[in-house]
Parts: structure tokens; C-alpha cells; sequence
């Protein structure tokens, strides 16, 4: 679109859709998606943190191995 010509409001949700789906494939790519059951096994993790005085003990429920993508 050119400068000084207004979009029709179906062009502005076209273009925001485009742009969404772009970066919503770029996040996946860099993301844990990749990793989709360890994701999922994340998302059940149970995590508590207990802080009594100056200490803090934190312990969690569930097995969750991911690798680090670096790149």
C-alpha cells in the first residue's frame, strides 16, 4: 500500500494475520514446541517453593529432560 492511500478494514486483518502467523512460526522454531511431550510433561510439573527465614527449598514432581538448541 502506498503512502496517503487508507486500507480497507478485511487489509488491516490481512496484514495483521500475515504477521502473526510469521511470528508464531518463527517463536515455534526457537521454542520448546519442538519438544513436544517434554513440553507437555513441563506444563503437568507440580513445583513448590518453601521459604522459611533465609531459606528457600524447592522441589518438583515429574520427569522432564530437555535438550539446550543453541543456533
Amino acid at each position: 500500500m502506498s503512502r496517503g492511500q487508507t486500507e480497507t478494514l478485511d487489509e488491516k486483518h490481512q496484514r495483521l494475520l500475515e504477521a502473526f502467523v510469521l511470528r508464531a512460526r518463527r517463536v515455534e522454531e526457537h521454542s520448546l514446541a519442538a519438544e513436544w511431550d517434554a513440553l507437555v510433561e513441563l506444563a503437568r510439573m507440580s513445583i513448590n517453593v518453601r521459604v522459611d527465614r533465609s531459606e528457600v527449598r524447592i522441589s518438583y514432581e515429574g520427569t522432564v529432560t530437555l535438550t539446550d538448541q543453541v543456533g
